[in-house]
């Protein structure tokens, strides 16, 4: 197989005898055809020599480059598996994220009706101890209004009563009343017990 460097060393002389005819014709007369094939053929034997020369450092320079290209390729297919790798663990995260803020979202949604439930559970026990607190303390009041009144109408009482005493204290009629009222109360006693003497 050709190697490249000598399949283009080799396009290089062929075109620079294939194109002596033409050389040949367009110099003219001025300068015959053996003086232009010599021309053409040192320039063939300086171009080959030339190339011969610069091959070793061209193949050099040329494998240096595809070295350093093969080189660069090589980091730049492993930057890109890293960015690669790198872009799946940050999808990886940003699932994991997206999870975990449902997984929140869902905790809350749950806690939230939880405190609901319980505030309204509060609430209602609330009520119910005040409206148990309510009735006892008018029950109180009632009680309370009760005694009072009584307390007043005593005292009302009383005062009557003291005024009808001391009235009536004052009163002859009543007092001979009285006198009579306890002296047939007496005579009755005495009565009865001369009847529970006797055999």
């Amino acid at each position: 197989m050709i190697k490249p460097l000598n399949f283009f060393l080799i396009k290089a002389i062929l075109t620079v005898l294939l194109s002596f005819p033409i050389l040949a014709h367009s110099a003219g007369a001025e300068f015959s055809a053996k003086a232009i094939f010599i021309q053409a053929f040192n320039f063939s034997i300086f171009l080959l020599i030339f190339l011969f020369l610069i091959r070793k450092p061209l193949q050099s320079f040329f494998h240096k480059r595809q070295k350093d290209f093969l080189v660069f390729e090589e980091q730049a297919l492993k930057l890109e598996k890293e960015k690669q790798e790198e872009l799946e663990l940050w999808r990886k995260k940003l699932l994991a994220l997206e999870q975990t803020e449902k997984n929140i979202q869902k905790q809350a949604q749950e806690e939230g009706r939880r405190f609901e439930e319980q505030k309204k559970q509060d609430l209602e026990e609330l009520s119910k101890r005040l409206k148990k607190t309510s009735s006892f303390l008018l029950n109180l009041e009632r009680e309370k209004l009760k005694r009072e009144s009584f307390f007043y109408w005593r005292s009302q009482l009383v005062e009557n009563v003291k005024t009808d005493i001391n009235r009536l204290a004052t009163s002859d009629e009543f007092q001979q009343k009285e006198q009579a009222g306890f002296l047939e109360l007496f005579k009755r006693q005495k009565l009865s017990e001369k009847k529970g003497l006797k055999p």
